[in-house]
């Protein structure tokens, strides 16, 4: 054989280069079908086959990751979603991660976020920016204090440190004061 076209799966990809391929689906048809989708043209000549992508659907679905800090406010974060959409295309569908940390006493209002009504997905994953060592120091006789005090020195990384800031996050709600 020369050339095998395959079909069903919606990402284009090639088995073996200019022999066995995937076309992809020509438009996109749901949030795990992310970058360019069109058809693959392939040409028979004497030396062989050649095959070449040809992006033709007008919109993608795309992954936009946001970096928050602890100074912004909500509408900081959604004017950076705002300039990242605006960057990479609004004729395109997002699925918006914010990432970083955030003021503890700020929660980021999701659903204002959508400026132009592409983003099909939004997940906020910041983390509260305590300042733990002043927490301990104001809470060295209580239970905050001993919670904090039992993971001092864990990596920002680590379950560990995951485990810090959201049982802080969950005492402090619940403080009364």
């Amino acid at each position: 054989y020369d050339y095998v076209a395959l079909g069903h799966i919606h990402k284009p990809q090639a088995l073996e280069e200019n022999r066995m391929v995937y076309a992809g689906a020509l438009e996109p048809t749901d949030t795990g079908d992310l970058g360019p989708h069109g058809y693959v043209a392939g040409e028979l000549t004497e030396e062989g086959c050649r095959t070449r992508f040809v992006p033709v659907a007008l919109r993608e679905y795309r992954e936009l990751s946001v970096q928050a800090d602890s100074a912004m406010t909500g509408y900081q974060v959604k004017e950076k979603i705002r300039e990242a959409i605006e960057e990479g295309g609004t004729e395109h569908m997002y699925l918006v991660q914010i990432t970083g940390y955030r003021d503890p006493e700020i929660r980021f209002d999701l659903s204002g976020m959508d400026v132009y009504g592409n983003i099909v997905e939004i997940a906020d994953e910041t983390r509260p920016s305590y300042a733990f060592e002043r927490l301990l120091e104001q809470n060295r006789e209580n239970f905050l204090g001993s919670y904090i005090e039992s993971f001092l020195g864990a990596e920002e990384d680590s379950a560990e440190y995951q485990a810090l800031c959201e049982g802080v996050c969950a005492l402090m709600e619940t403080r009364a004061d």
